[in-house]
């Protein structure tokens, strides 16, 4: 499952973009000619990151990033935030992986997500726009809960990574900011099983993944320690 992309001065061709899982990326040498580099995501994750990394404004000039009907103005600048202000959170994410998805609807991006992430970052922003009353800003992002909501109703009942990182996300938010700990650990709680049901708790054969896959593993599991743990901790609760 590869990806091609093809680029020149003017334009980006992607080949086949959802069957990307090990891409090969191509960037220009030399001016006004297009040439091929390719970049394996077996061959190393700093290797890939760096390259996936390069494909984000170009997929984002292109208009391939899907924000859901958001303004990429605004997307882009919620999702700024949220590589820069969440902390533990953001960690559950591969960015590379998901920018990339984002723009080829790959098993690494979903709407769900992308909605969670938008409502957890938007008290960060002062734009009036993002608030249900432009005069107070504790309704800023209800509308992403509003179809978080309406998303999850089509995915609750299947164990995806992006599901499970989506849910993580909401609970947090719901537990911290809006004080609503029933349905956070209701959230935790499906994200927890799903964790499961992924076998994500298992440690991998060597050189049965990927180590882009290998990533994305580690850092749900270890965002799925934090999340849990920090309220148990403060509810003094033994969740060993």
């Amino acid at each position: 499952m590869m990806i091609l992309v093809r680029t020149t001065m003017n334009r980006i061709d992607q080949v086949n973009p959802t069957k990307r899982e090990r891409g090969i990326f191509s960037f220009p040498r030399r001016r006004g000619r297009a040439s091929w580099i390719s970049c394996n995501t077996d061959y190393g994750y700093d290797a890939n990151r760096a390259i996936t990394g390069q494909l984000e404004p170009l997929n984002l000039a292109a208009g391939k990033l899907d924000f859901d009907g958001i303004d990429p103005e605004i997307g882009m600048h919620l999702l700024s935030i949220y590589w820069s202000r969440q902390l533990y959170t953001a960690q559950i994410i591969y960015r590379p992986a998901f920018m990339r998805d984002m723009a080829c609807e790959g098993p690494y991006f979903s709407k769900l997500l992308l909605n969670a992430i938008f409502f957890v970052v938007s008290k960060h922003c002062d734009r009036p726009e993002l608030r249900s009353d432009p005069n107070d800003i504790t309704t800023a992002g209800w509308k992403f809960r509003q179809r978080f909501t309406q998303l999850l109703r089509d995915s609750f009942d299947k164990s995806e990574i992006t599901t499970l990182q989506a849910l993580l996300i909401m609970s947090n938010a719901l537990f911290s900011r809006c004080d609503e700990r029933s349905l956070s650990w209701l959230y935790a709680g499906n994200a927890f099983n799903m964790f499961i049901d992924l076998g994500l708790h298992v440690l991998p054969a060597v050189d049965s993944i990927t180590a882009e896959e290998l990533e994305i593993r580690k850092r749900v599991l270890w965002g799925a320690y934090c999340e849990l743990s920090l309220p148990c901790t403060g509810y003094c609760m033994n969740f060993v």
